[in-house]
């Protein structure tokens, strides 16, 4: 039977393979981009290598590969939502962080503790994902009031809390999400943090500028004790580098205000998405690895019989993890499709 060692080993090989064709055929995709006469076509495709080589590697264990994809996945998806251009420089920008992806694999090869520099690409993904000063038109929204709730195939009631001091701007976020979702507001960092130490949200909402503890003191906070949770920010007066800042510290999005709630209602949805996506992936990485063992157990019990009811247990509790993870593989791959 193959060990828990030998299984992570094979896991994490067969991800450095797959991922180096991810990243061919992700450049060959940008490479096009500059004789394209209409290149917006090819931004779903680019963006399902990112998400991929995200997803794929934080469930291989590495983690600062899977960070560092999910700064070029912002990158392409804020190109995908009109908030960014396609320009020249962001097409170098996205090869040379393929070009990292590609180096870093292969010290990875040798060595799976190896470490990468990536520090310098992502500033300039998280600069170049920063809005526009005049950002992009998007396309007409086609919804009569606010964008539709996520529905997961696991239902869940989206937790949001938001964190603004003004009265008039909190209520107005507090009213605008749909009725089934529990959203709770506050006026200081203090009252938040009291809150967020009883319970925990699927999603956080803050103004950068707030008495007392500041917005970014509020998610460092956050930070330490919930490392995934979806952060976005909301100000009325904030320079270009105090965006790239908070991106940095892993905001999902910034809105600066006055803002239209219909597009921050749709934001949240995309980070809810996002943050019930990497669990779906966590999840599945999880039970496969706990079914490949309860699968190589079960074999090694099938010339004896009868069975013992401790191993009938272990096969019920095999068919049901089989059951979770078909559940689960449907789920994930329907986000992977609406991303």
């Amino acid at each position: 039977m193959i060990s828990d060692a030998e299984f992570e080993k094979q896991l994490k090989q067969d991800f450095l393979v797959e991922a180096d064709e991810i990243i061919q055929n992700f450049e060959n995709v940008l490479l096009k981009l500059e004789s394209d006469a209409d290149p917006s076509h090819h931004m779903n495709e680019m963006f399902r290598y990112a998400h991929s080589l995200k997803g794929s590697g934080l469930a291989a264990g590495f983690s600062s590969y899977g960070t560092f994809a999910h700064k070029l996945e912002n990158l392409l998806d804020a190109i995908r939502a009109g908030k960014v251009a396609i320009s020249k420089s962001n097409t170098d920008l996205m090869l040379a962080a393929l070009d990292a992806l590609r180096s870093y694999g292969k010290e990875l090869e040798s060595n799976f503790a190896a470490t990468h520099d990536f520090i310098d690409l992502e500033k300039q993904l998280i600069l170049a994902t920063a809005p526009l000063s005049k950002p992009i038109p998007p396309p007409p929204i086609q919804v009569s009031k606010i964008r539709p709730t996520p529905q997961f195939e696991d239902t869940i009631t989206p937790k949001v809390f938001v964190l603004e001091d003004d009265e008039s701007t909190r209520e107005m976020i507090l009213e605008g999400f749909p009725e089934d979702w529990k959203i709770e507001g506050f006026e200081s960092g203090e009252t938040f943090i009291e809150r967020f130490k009883k319970d925990q949200p699927h999603l956080i909402i803050t103004d950068l500028k707030l008495p007392g503890m500041s917005g970014r003191e509020v998610i460092e906070y956050v930070r330490a004790s919930s490392p995934k949770t979806p952060v976005i920010f909301i100000s009325g007066y904030a320079e270009r580098a105090d965006i790239v800042k908070f991106l940095a510290l892993g905001a999902f999005a910034f809105f600066e205000k006055p803002f239209n709630m219909r597009d921050l209602t749709h934001s949240c949805v995309l980070a809810l998405r996002d943050w019930m996506y990497f669990h779906t992936i966590e999840e599945v990485s999880i039970l496969a690895f706990r079914t490949f063992m309860s699968f190589n157990a079960i074999v090694d019990l099938l010339p004896t019989a009868p069975l013992s009811e401790q191993d009938a247990q272990k096969i019920r509790v095999f068919e049901q993890d089989l059951t979770r993870i078909g559940a689960l593989c449907t789920r994930a791959g329907k986000f992977a499709t609406e991303a």
